[in-house]
């Protein structure tokens, strides 16, 4: 037995049977990602060029700050937190990190590896 798909009437995607969204749904999921682009992008930029939100001007990765050392060496708690505070600062983990920002907020901004973002992201 094969399905049928059929096309959406407003965006003429097709749609399996069973998933029925109402445009007004599909609008907020979509507002949903955007926003969620932005906090991730927002953070990108702001922990790269200091802008002073969270970061000020003198610790921004471009001025030789380190995007992982404040948050790794002062909140992490539990059984990994020798793990996390012994790669807090590390170049390595630096690179990941900011890559992972950029990654997650393109993908979440353009609707494209979804799914890939969304278990980067957790």
């Amino acid at each position: 037995m094969t399905a049928t798909l059929r096309r959406d009437s407003a965006t003429g995607a097709a749609v399996a049977p069973g998933d029925i969204r109402s445009p007004l749904v599909t609008g907020l999921l979509v507002v949903l990602r955007l926003a969620f682009a932005w906090q991730f992008l927002w953070a990108f930029a702001d922990k790269t060029f200091g802008w002073g939100f969270a970061t000020p001007a003198e610790r921004s990765w471009l001025n030789g700050g380190s995007p992982t050392n404040g948050f790794l060496a002062n909140s992490a708690s539990g059984p990994f937190e020798s793990f996390y505070k012994g790669i807090a600062g590390d170049g390595w983990a630096d690179w990941l990190f900011m890559a992972g920002l950029l990654g997650i907020g393109v993908a979440l901004l353009l609707g494209v590896g979804m799914r890939i973002a969304a278990g980067a992201g957790a």
